[in-house]
């Protein structure tokens, strides 16, 4: 499966402590390479009709992404309590 970066994507990224910023660039080449590399967590959330996906950014941090194919957008990146709050105001 293929995986892409939004815009808004890759500008959350910058915002983020540069050591999150180092994680999640080695886990997308992970992921790329391998969805099911158990240090990242790779899951499948389903909400209002669409397919989320959820990879691990370090302990405390995660990316969003939604499927269009067999391909995986990336368009969001946060802290787990932000993840959780998004999804309750899907």
């Amino acid at each position: 499966m293929k995986s892409f970066k939004t815009v808004q994507f890759t500008k959350l990224l910058a915002n983020l402590p540069n050591e999150i910023q180092k994680i999640a660039r080695k886990n997308y080449q992970l992921l790329k390479a391998d969805n099911k590399y158990p240090g990242l967590n790779f899951q499948t959330n389903y909400c209002n009709d669409y397919y989320f996906y959820t990879v691990r950014l370090g302990l405390y941090h995660k990316a969003l992404g939604v499927k269009k194919g067999q391909i995986i957008i990336w368009f969001w990146k946060g802290s787990q309590e932000d993840d959780n709050n998004m999804f309750n105001q899907i």
